[in-house]
């Protein structure tokens, strides 16, 4: 059995992580979220790995508050940026392949066609950045590392834009959402899913370099966050009217991309993944919300 060490457990996707290993057989998930595992403190990163015999980390770990971090940048900068290198050393040492979860934020660039891992990033708040430099650095420490850069994260828990709208559109009778900011939502379970078939073709050919490096995982599809709100309430009893606004209508701290969706060819072709269209998986969690 694997010993799967999950940072940052307390967020969507950390959960979703440990629910889904929990069910497999192979896996022993230990999931800690950052009040038991502080990711930016060495030593508690290596008595950990030690303590639990760590085959593989899932960093899920992140300061995700995007306006938040353009006035207390120091703290994103810290969770995103240092706890990441640290992860990355402590698992260099100990010899287990890391994989990092990364962001959207980070490319924010002038492309207009799907993105690959190699296109320009250009961050243009304190989370890509920090992001970015977070990649970086786990890139840099420890040459068994795996970034997955995914977008719009959503699910049934947690707080997201899904349970969001969800619950706007239940009080009011209309809702205003900008129409163009271009990208792709990405279902927690679908992402959970995919870490999964990856993380057993890690563990299976550790030492295989096509494995590393960076890689895009979203739902197929591009969206507006317009079309995303309007899909949730259409697939709800609620009889709110969505209405499409420019972002200059909702000015915010940080600046948010205008266009990011990914090319998945890269993730598809290299761990033989079928990806679902983000209307699909859309309908699927609406099913069982």
């Amino acid at each position: 059995m694997y010993n799967i060490l999950i940072t940052g457990a307390g967020g969507q996707l950390g959960h979703a992580l440990n629910q889904l290993l929990g069910s497999q057989d192979a896996f022993n998930p230990v999931a800690l979220s950052h009040t038991r595992l502080d990711i930016t403190d060495a030593d508690s990163l290596m008595d950990c790995l030690d303590t639990h015999r760590i085959h593989l980390v899932l960093n899920t770990a992140a300061y995700t508050s995007v306006d938040l971090a353009e006035t207390s940048p120091d703290r994103a900068w810290l969770v995103n940026a240092e706890g990441p290198r640290q992860v990355a050393i402590a698992c260099r040492k100990k010899q287990i392949p890391l994989i990092h979860f990364s962001t959207d934020y980070v490319y924010h660039n002038a492309l207009r066609r799907p993105l690959l891992e190699t296109d320009p990033c250009n961050p243009r708040n304190v989370y890509g950045a920090s992001k970015l430099a977070g990649e970086q650095k786990t890139l840099y420490h420890h040459p068994h590392t795996l970034v997955i850069r995914t977008s719009w994260l959503y699910g049934r828990e947690g707080h997201n834009f899904f349970n969001t709208i969800k619950r706007l559109s239940s009080e009011k009778p209309v809702l205003e959402v900008v129409n163009d900011q271009i990208g792709a939502p990405t279902y927690v379970p679908d992402m959970a899913a995919a870490t999964l078939t990856i993380l057993s073709k890690v563990l299976s050919e550790a030492g295989n370099p096509s494995w590393y490096g960076i890689f895009n995982f979203a739902n197929e599809g591009e969206a507006s966050w317009f079309d995303f709100a309007s899909g949730i309430v259409s697939g709800s009893s609620n009889t709110c009217s969505v209405q499409p606004v420019s972002t200059s209508v909702f000015p915010r701290p940080a600046a948010r991309p205008s266009y990011s969706v990914f090319n998945l060819n890269k993730i598809k072709s290299t761990f033989q993944l079928s990806i679902r269209d983000w209307k699909t998986a859309l309908m699927d969690c609406m099913g069982n919300s």
